[in-house]
């Protein structure tokens, strides 16, 4: 749920970060406008319903854990866009496919969690992934406060990368 958290506070890391520097990894200038800065924000929003949709039909046919594996994948290549494209669409594409992965997480990960903890640290379970979701976004903006939108997007890929090799080790449900 870190990547939840991430995708929501990433907005204002890009926008300070592009009014000050105006550039990309590469040095080449990109400028967004007001409805493109925008656009960061709300297509992550909207990528959320088509990646818990396509989210649950893969829990369906293919399992949690596989699913998760997918939501890792989609979270990691969404921040290796936004911190590797260019230009304007790409980061826009990039974002809407981060919105997916946090909106599949946020069907499977809760899905997986009721299905296999004990009765008696379900309550617990759910107050740390929920505590997840704040801890990306307070370590997005904190990394983000005195780097560059570039490095916080490789930042965010760890995550992504930690749940992707441990579910290899998790059971299914």
């Amino acid at each position: 749920m870190w990547t939840m958290g991430s995708v929501i506070a990433y907005p204002s890391v890009v926008s300070q970060d592009l009014s000050s520097y105006n550039t990309t990894i590469y040095g080449s200038p990109i400028v967004l406008t007001s409805l493109q800065l925008d656009a960061l924000s709300g297509l992550a929003a909207l990528g959320c319903l088509p990646g818990s949709w396509l989210i649950g039909a893969v829990m369906v046919v293919l399992g949690r854990r596989f699913s998760m594996m997918v939501i890792a994948v989609m979270a990691m290549l969404s921040w290796l866009g936004v911190a590797l494209l260019p230009s304007v669409p790409g980061l826009l594409v990039a974002r809407f496919v981060s919105g997916a992965a946090a909106g599949g997480a946020s069907v499977c990960i809760n899905t997986y969690r009721a299905e296999v903890t004990d009765v008696h640290w379900r309550g617990t379970l759910s107050v740390i992934i929920n505590l997840g979701v704040q801890f990306g976004q307070l370590v997005t903006m904190a990394v983000g406060y005195n780097a560059r939108y570039f490095t916080v997007a490789f930042v965010n890929i760890v995550i992504p990368m930690v749940l992707l090799l441990s579910v290899l080790w998790l059971p299914e449900s």
